[in-house]
């Protein structure tokens, strides 16, 4: 299985990670986010990973979450994350998606490049 970033995976499967938000105060994160698969498919399995990217030395991994839904969506709130081991003025938030939204039930990934969030909170 080939990680794709979310336009290709958007473009090629009918998955749609509708929403990855988060709320900051100073020192954590909160993040809640909306997987929305086809309606047609009716049972699909994901795993979602949610990490703090550092430019430098290793990722820190938040969540690992795997569910499976006869759902058209899923929603998942976090409780906050404490990002401990960057030095810098923002937190590269990433997430990987694996599931099987797909009609041929075939796995595929979704792994964007991470977004940055501040770390004063804005």
């Amino acid at each position: 299985m080939i990680c794709r970033t979310l336009f290709m995976v958007l473009v090629a499967t009918p998955i749609v990670f509708g929403y990855i938000g988060w709320e900051h105060v100073y020192g954590s994160v909160s993040i809640e986010t909306f997987i929305r698969c086809d309606p047609s498919i009716p049972i699909w399995h994901g795993e979602l990973s949610i990490f703090e990217a550092d430019p430098v030395g290793a990722s820190e991994l938040f969540k690992t979450v795997n569910f499976t839904t006869t759902d058209m969506s899923q929603h998942l709130m976090f409780e906050p994350f404490h990002p401990g081991s960057d030095w810098g003025l923002e937190y590269e938030i990433g997430y990987q998606l694996i599931h099987n939204c797909t009609h041929s039930g075939q796995k595929l990934c979704i792994s964007p490049t991470p977004t940055d969030v501040s770390a004063f909170g804005k």
